[in-house]
């Protein structure tokens, strides 16, 4: 498990002199010395993918879909983009894209799916996706 010391939010200020130790699990190779890692952690009997930089979970993949839970700060930007690059062969406009459909990115084939009523729908073309469980994108869409 690796570490990196970030300063901890203040909401009266906007800044903190607090450090806070972040723990994950492995580094980006492209920015090791970033304040930004992945975590794997169980979800339901699963393993989930977690980036996370400086203390904000930034991007969750399980089940093969990616949610992205926004697009932050210039550098969070450059942590999304490494983190798409090295795992996915992907880009941070992957992503952001993602987040502005507030749909899933299916990580082996580049769509972009949503919920529409019980089915999963390309959110780009509207077409009803069937190879896809439901209940993964709804997770992942709460």
């Amino acid at each position: 498990m690796k570490t990196y010391t970030t300063p901890k939010w203040s909401t009266t200020w906007g800044h903190s002199t607090e450090m806070v130790k972040v723990y994950v699990d492995e580094k980006l190779d492209a920015m090791p010395y970033a304040q930004a890692g992945v975590r794997f952690r169980k979800y339901n009997g699963a393993v989930e993918m977690v980036l996370v930089s400086y203390l904000t979970d930034v991007i969750i993949v399980r089940a093969g879909l990616l949610a992205c839970t926004g697009t932050y700060s210039a550098t969070t930007r450059k942590h999304i983009g490494a983190f798409m690059r090295e795992y996915f062969g992907a880009s941070y406009y992957d992503a952001k894209k993602a987040y502005e459909l507030n749909a899933c990115y299916q990580v082996d084939t580049g769509r972009y799916l949503k919920l529409s009523g019980n089915d999963v729908i390309d959110a780009e073309t509207g077409e009803i996706i069937t190879d896809v469980n439901v209940a993964d994108v709804a997770a992942l869409a709460a």
